[in-house]
């Protein structure tokens, strides 16, 4: 018996997400977030995905950029108004990954929270935290 309690305790540690969801922005308006890489084994959680570069295009001139750090952090500070945001290095494979890479975003007056994540299928953005 004690043996089965330590190994489902293991079991349940090896599978905990220690990601660090929580991110405070630093600036007063644009957009923040957090770039997280999936595993392809189930139960394994997200992981930062550090140094991808995060580029907010206002019409065809770039704006703002941003390299995610290492709890895959980035943020933008942008004005208000309307926006494409690319995350560099995006592979596009097919018409739905082009969606997955790119983002057309209204910035509001306060910060502005998407994340966004890849996995085996390409990437998708999340309007605030990507689920897990």
């Amino acid at each position: 018996m004690k043996r089965l309690w330590l190994a489902s305790l293991l079991l349940v540690g090896c599978a905990s997400d220690d990601l660090d969801r929580s991110v405070t922005p630093s600036i007063s308006t644009g957009m923040f977030g957090q770039l997280t890489s999936l595993s392809d084994l189930a139960g394994r959680p997200a992981r930062p995905f550090e140094g991808l570069t995060v580029t907010a295009y206002l019409g065809d001139q770039i704006f703002a950029m941003s390299t995610s750090d290492a709890d895959g952090v980035y943020e933008l500070r942008l004005d208000p108004g309307s926006y494409n945001v690319r995350i560099d290095g995006c592979v596009v494979d097919n018409s739905d990954a082009a969606r997955s890479c790119v983002l057309a975003v209204i910035i509001p007056a306060a910060p502005l929270r998407q994340d966004w994540q890849t996995s085996i299928g390409g990437g998708f953005w999340c309007h605030g935290m990507c689920p897990n």
